[in-house]
């Protein structure tokens, strides 16, 4: 009797404090204020400017950067394509709901409307699809409303070298 009273106790203790607890789906994460949670929003923004302060200084170029890495090294070379490191992103979460976030924006230019990045070949001498990068971090939060302006004449931000 003992027993069974106290897998009764456990299984209601349990069943009562999972009731509250919020999953978020794969697509689609809810996103709180940070009063919601009385979290001071101007800590979490200073959290979010430490990070933007204490980023990696490096070039972007990863290209410069690893030739810079290992230029005491003999014979060293870069022997296949590098990238650009992009922006610091990140998200704040609590209890799995976001409560802040920062994010860089990019637009690829799907020329062959596939839907997907086209990487190009460099032995058929296929550019690979561009890339735009938005200048600068952008900080999203819930019920916000931004408007930007994403100005497309600036070159990509991928290498288009070949010829």
């Amino acid at each position: 009797m003992k027993k069974n009273l106290s897998i009764l106790l456990i299984t209601i203790f349990f069943s009562a404090n999972c009731q509250d607890l919020y999953f978020p789906s794969k697509e689609n994460w809810e996103v709180k204020s940070p009063s919601y949670f009385n979290y001071d929003s101007k800590k979490i923004q200073k959290a979010i400017d430490f990070v933007i302060e204490n980023q990696n200084k490096g070039d972007k170029d990863l290209r410069v950067e690893i030739l810079k890495g290992f230029s005491t090294e003999p014979y060293h070379s870069i022997k296949g394509p590098t990238k650009k490191r992009g922006e610091t992103n990140g998200l704040i979460i609590k209890d799995g709901y976001i409560i802040a976030s920062l994010y860089t924006f990019r637009l690829i230019e799907d020329l062959n409307k596939n839907d997907i990045w086209d990487t190009g070949n460099y032995l058929k001498k296929i550019k690979p699809e561009p890339v735009y990068y938005f200048p600068s971090e952008l900080e999203v939060r819930s019920n916000w409303d931004l408007n930007e302006t994403f100005d497309l004449n600036i070159k990509p931000s991928i290498n288009d070298s070949i010829k």
